[in-house]
Formats: C-alpha cells, structure tokens, sequence
C-alpha cells in the first residue's frame, strides 16, 4: 500500500462492486497484519503526486478520528504529534525541501494516523471522499477538497478543533482551514475536468 492509506493497522477494507459507484465497507480485526514493514525506500521523494495524496489522506486520518463521536482520550496525543508532524511535511513540500526523511517521517506518521483511524473512525470527509474514486479521483485528493468544508461545519457542532489548535501550538482553525486550502492548491492535484472519467 502507499503511505498514508493507514491500511496496516486497520480493521476495516474498502472495495466497490462492479456494478457500483459507491465503496462498501468490511470489518474485522483478522484483517490486521501481523507483520508491518514501512519502507521510505519504497517511494522516489520527489514523486510528489504520490506524497501529497498520501500526506492528505493521513491528516484526515488524524483529525477526523480527533473530532469523531467515537473518543477515545488515550489517542489524543498521538493526534497532536500526527498533525504536528504532517504540517511540517506539507511545509516541505510547498517549499520543494522533501527528502527522504520527509518520506520516512510520512511513513511513521500515516502508520499513527491509521490507528486513530482505526480506534476513533473517520467522517463526512472520507464519507465524501470514497463517491470520488470511480471518477478517477485519488482518495487522498478527495479527502483534501472536502476537508475545509466539513471543518467550517463541524466547528459549530464540537469545541474539539479548539482543542486541537491550542494542543499544537497554531492561532486559530481558520488559520488550519487556510493553510490546507492553499497547500491542495499549490500540490497541483485538484482534478481537471478532463481527468475525471464521468
């Protein structure tokens, strides 16, 4: 699997029927691995159209298990570390300064957002996120352009994205909001027209 997936420490898999647009979802904890090698070899730091996917689906990992229904205190530290750490990446990655520690990093930092994932679920964004797929667009893409809408719901219904801004040391969730916004837009990945298959 690619980074940012969390799929080796998860319960559940995704997949789509032949005749379906939309993902349906299996559980169960047999589908954890036993044994788990994350590799940063795996994957051409400079391959960026990998890397931003990846990064992006992660930070949804962590912050959609943060705000989840689903508690679970125990994580909520490896949440502010994951987020923290994935700012920086994406900060790398704007700056054209990866390297093969920003890959690693990724790799260690997907592997913890998964567990969140896995422990606390996920929301509207990855709900969104997997209807795009059969239209050629990669999840982790998905997730980016719905990210910033679901947060500006969200915060009228939790006091956890404050939470989570004083826990990681940033000014505000507008200031998050707009950070993600102008890192989707300075990946390139946003979808055109011509290459999503309608």
């Amino acid at each position: 699997t690619i980074f940012g997936s969390g799929s080796e420490v998860s319960s559940a898999i995704a997949f789509r029927y032949a005749d379906s647009i939309s993902k349906t979802i299996l559980f169960n904890n047999l589908l954890l691995p036993d044994n788990v090698i994350l590799d940063a070899n795996f994957l051409d730091f400079n391959k960026k159209q990998f890397l931003y996917p990846g990064a992006f689906d992660a930070f949804t990992h962590a912050l959609e298990g943060f705000v989840s229904v689903i508690e679970n205190s125990f994580l909520d530290n490896n949440v502010f570390d994951s987020i923290k750490v994935l700012l920086s990446i994406f900060s790398d990655l704007k700056n054209d300064k990866q390297s093969i520690k920003t890959v690693e990093n990724l790799c260690y930092v997907s592997y913890h957002a998964g567990i969140i994932q896995n422990h606390c679920s996920v929301g509207i964004t990855h709900s969104f996120a997997h209807q795009l797929s059969s239209f050629g667009v990669s999840h982790g893409v998905a997730n980016a352009l719905f990210l910033s809408s679901v947060i500006e719901f969200n915060k009228h219904h939790t006091n956890k994205y404050d939470i989570l801004v004083n826990s990681i040391g940033i000014e505000s969730i507008e200031y998050l909001v707009t950070f993600l916004d102008e890192t989707l837009l300075k990946s390139d990945a946003i979808p055109s027209e011509d290459t999503i298959m309608l």
